[in-house]
């Protein structure tokens, strides 16, 4: 399955609404491979993995965000999910452990509030 924007945004919503026990916000892939965030989640999702590489895309953050704002895996899930930075970051960058906040970061997003 070659899950891409929006469809890869709900699959992963619904991915940790059923299986919670393997979230975990504040990292994006743990080291036994239990546990991810939504941008791991999202790139496991499509096919890829998430990375602890320390390479970033600094081209795809703009001027006031820290240069390593969402890392090498956050960049690429961004991309996959087809955000904007601002967006990524809204969600990603939120270490909530209440998944209903979760989802209503990534609906207002999907919805368009977040730009």
């Amino acid at each position: 399955m070659d899950l891409r924007g929006d469809d890869l945004a709900y699959a992963t919503l619904d991915y940790i609404r059923e299986h919670p026990e393997e979230w975990n916000q504040s990292s994006y892939f743990s080291t036994c491979g239990s546990t991810a965030c939504f941008a791991g989640r999202a790139l496991l999702l499509a096919g890829e993995q998430p990375t602890k590489n320390e390479t970033f895309f600094t081209e795809d953050i703009p001027a006031g965000y820290p240069s390593r704002i969402l890392g090498y895996s956050g960049c690429r899930a961004r991309r996959l999910l087809g955000w904007s930075v601002t967006q990524a970051a809204y969600v990603f960058l939120d270490n909530t452990k209440d998944f209903t906040i979760l989802e209503e970061r990534v609906k207002r997003v999907l919805n368009g509030e977040v730009e």
